[in-house]
């Protein structure tokens, strides 16, 4: 019955998705299988509270981890240590690009990669002033899904499959080898 449930209010589509892409309900997750072998659910309202660049305690976090960066390249460079950062994408953010390639639209859907952005764009701003390095892991994400490698589980659970952390693990270690840390 959930979904005579869900079409009369009773319920919502979180998870079973909706392929109503102009769903703006918080508690709905949006149905993605124009790829059906990337078939996944994106539960956007749960999301974007998290990247909120409006939000006074998302901006708060974001000076705080800038310090903290600052903080542990000073702390890693006096033990002759190099700092290495890795910025791995939200679910979001790496289907982006196949999302609009399939002419899908939602407005939190477009506001947390817009926000997602423009948080790492800030991250890698003061990396770079101070020397840290500093790795985008999102244009591996987006070309492994592009091969399509299911990195991702069906439901609206943000966790990679055992794939996808593949991809992850590959990131670092070439991220690593790239910085000179590791051979």
């Amino acid at each position: 019955t959930r979904i005579w449930r869900e079409e009369i209010g009773l319920a919502s589509p979180r998870t079973i998705g909706t392929r109503n892409w102009s769903n703006t309900n918080p508690d709905a997750s949006l149905l993605y299988d124009a790829r059906p072998e990337l078939r996944t659910l994106f539960w956007s309202g749960h999301r974007v509270a998290g990247v909120d660049v409006n939000d006074p305690n998302v901006l708060e976090g974001l000076r705080l981890t800038k310090e903290f960066l600052v903080d542990m390249n000073t702390r890693a460079k006096a033990k002759g240590v190099k700092l290495l950062v890795i910025i791995y994408p939200s679910k979001m953010s790496a289907y982006d690009e196949l999302v609009r390639a399939a002419n899908l639209s939602n407005p939190l859907f477009m506001k947390i990669v817009k926000d997602e952005s423009w948080l790492k764009e800030e991250i890698f701003t003061t990396c770079k002033g101070h020397d840290i390095a500093c790795v985008d892991a999102l244009p591996t994400f987006q070309e492994e899904l592009g091969g399509g490698k299911k990195m991702y589980k069906e439901n609206w659970d943000e966790h990679s499959t055992p794939a996808g952390y593949e991809v992850y693990a590959k990131v670092a270690k070439d991220a690593l080898v790239k910085f000179d840390i590791i051979k």
